[in-house]
């Protein structure tokens, strides 16, 4: 099944559209775990726990979107799916899928491991406490499936963690300073204050 959206600024205006490839999760072969499925989000006195820290010690915040989450990792075994609707006649044929899609219900886990994976061979550690706030020295990482913000002591350390996301291929969008997250507009004054 194929599906289109609309990806929305935090003032509700279209950034631009999108078009994926899903798979119905609730027709997937029960021979799959269907309840190992539980991927960790951020919860919210995390992101203001690392804002608070922010303030005070005066650390740099940028915010970046990670392109296409659910579709970076690899399937523990191979999925197979009928064809779209509407592609060309071969209703008689089925892809395989060896790579997660949207709506494979093992997806988010796979997702958040990989994430994990992949932070933790740059020097980053989950939070025993929060998984999704990811620390090594001089830099925090909180994420929420994609929408993730960067703290660092520096704008160096920020660009060396960048840096390190491009080398291992985690294609992003970087938003630059942090001005929103998960639809709550973050104001900076002029004070050094922060308004949510």
């Amino acid at each position: 099944m194929s599906t289109l959206c609309r990806k929305r600024l935090p003032n509700s205006t279209n950034s631009r559209y999108k078009a994926c490839l899903v798979v119905c999760g609730d027709q997937q072969n029960p021979i799959f775990d269907k309840d190992n499925t539980f991927a960790p989000v951020i919860d919210w006195p995390s992101v203001r726990l690392l804002l608070n820290l922010s303030l005070q010690h005066n650390l740099k915040t940028t915010s970046i979107n990670l392109k296409n989450a659910f579709v970076q990792s690899d399937l523990p075994e191979p999925v197979y799916v009928n064809m779209p609707h509407g592609y060309g006649g071969h209703s008689d044929k089925v892809l395989e899928i060896t790579t997660s899609l949207y709506g494979d219900c093992r997806v988010p886990q796979l997702w958040y491991n990989f994430l994990n994976n992949k932070l933790h061979q740059l020097g980053f550690t989950a939070d025993k406490e929060d998984p999704c706030m990811f620390c090594r020295k001089n830099c925090i990482i909180v994420t929420y499936v994609d929408d993730t913000i960067i703290c660092g002591t520096t704008q160096d350390e920020i660009d060396n963690v960048l840096s390190g996301l491009s080398t291992l291929k985690l294609d992003y969008d970087n938003l630059g300073d942090l001005a929103a997250y998960l639809g709550v507009e973050i104001t900076h004054h002029d004070d050094g204050s922060m308004e949510l």
